[in-house]
């Protein structure tokens, strides 16, 4: 229900609140944004007030491609998953998109799904809610190490 609840919050306001407080419920906060053209890709955390530890924080990755906006939430089971997702992809070179591999999400009614490709000189992330269609960032590869850090800062705030 928590996790349902951190993705509600991302997805309803957007992550351009990201360090602002949502409500008195809990609070979301930037860890990395990542920015081309009006495209973004946002890592952010995210706690309630609500939950009891350790169902009470959740990762979020978010793109925005104005004006759709969709949210990934993740705990810290599934952390690990991802950063390694996210690595796979950064060593992984292709003249054309390739994926690389997908996540689901759990605990949620509106089962989000990322999706990491390799291509040329870049990684795709690209973030799919049955509700709300699917949003694509593209990202220079030369930034994935900076995307992997704010990855395992997240970790770091999950395991706390």
């Amino acid at each position: 229900m928590f996790r349902k609840t951190a993705l509600t919050f991302a997805v309803a306001l957007g992550l351009s609140l990201v360090g602002s407080a949502l409500d008195a419920k809990g609070t979301l906060s930037a860890v990395a944004t990542f920015r081309s053209g009006n495209m973004q890709l946002d890592v952010a955390t995210y706690i309630s007030a609500e939950a009891k530890p350790p169902d009470d924080k959740v990762g979020l990755l978010g793109v925005t491609n104005p004006p759709l906006k969709i949210s990934f939430a993740f705990d810290r089971k599934d952390v690990d998953a991802i950063i390694a997702l996210c690595a796979r992809t950064a060593k992984t070179q292709s003249p054309t998109w390739k994926t690389v591999g997908l996540r689901k999400e759990t605990g949620t009614s509106d089962i989000s799904e990322i999706a990491f490709s390799a291509g040329p000189g870049a990684i795709r992330v690209v973030i799919s809610s049955p509700a709300l269609g699917a949003v694509t960032y593209n990202m220079p590869s030369a930034d994935a190490p900076r995307l992997e850090q704010a990855l395992n800062q997240v970790k770091a705030f999950l395991r706390q």
